[in-house]
């Protein structure tokens, strides 16, 4: 199954803008002329098949703002919905502003919990605390370590320039696999590991 995970915004709801994502040359994963406010949508839009089912891991952090975006995400998934006649489930991993290690712990078990075998890991760490879209990279590393015959296949970014009215939608997804490699050339007997992975990443 495709399984997508994404932080909901903070931000005020004033700050959200619905915008179409501008994206690198040949970007197909991203590429779409959709207006949106979650990044998110862009990967759904289209990867996702029609009659296909989808989950959708949402991380709500404790804020004042959370549920109002929420709504809004909500919203905007049902419009894709129904232009592309797919199916998804949504689970809500709820979790707090503080940043301890118990906290940190929590989330990471909580997202894993949700990943299996067979599955394609989408995310998109736009939004949430600074320090989630490291746990959702080790959720990852994760489900491509651990899991059989599970496909990572993007982690994505989306920038709004609040003065310009500038976007952009990036695939980050060369940061896991440069660390995931770094991971696999530590244990070797390498003087320069950072040349050898410049030469498995040049291949």
């Amino acid at each position: 199954m495709k399984k997508f995970i994404t932080g909901i915004p903070m931000l005020p709801e004033e700050s959200l803008h619905k915008v179409r994502y501008e994206t690198e040359k040949g970007e197909t994963l991203l590429e779409s002329d959709i207006e949106t406010r979650f990044p998110t949508m862009l990967m759904i839009y289209s990867s996702v098949e029609k009659g296909e089912e989808i989950e959708i891991v949402v991380i709500k952090t404790e804020h004042t703002n959370t549920e109002n975006n929420y709504k809004a995400f909500l919203s905007e998934l049902e419009e894709i919905r129904q232009k592309k006649s797919f199916e998804y489930k949504i689970t809500e991993i709820q979790t707090t502003l503080s940043e301890t290690p118990e906290k940190q712990y929590e989330l990471l078990e909580k997202i894993v919990e949700n990943l299996k075998n067979e599955d394609e890991v989408y995310s998109d760490i736009t939004y949430g605390a600074k320090p989630t879209p490291i746990v959702i990279m080790m959720a990852m590393n994760y489900a491509y370590e651990y899991l059989k015959n599970t496909d990572v296949r993007a982690m994505i970014y989306g920038s709004y320039n609040h003065e310009t009215g500038k976007t952009a939608a990036y695939d980050v997804s060369s940061l896991f696999y440069m660390n995931s490699l770094m991971n696999k050339i530590s244990g070797g007997n390498h003087e320069n590991p950072i040349e050898v992975m410049k030469a498995i990443i040049n291949l």
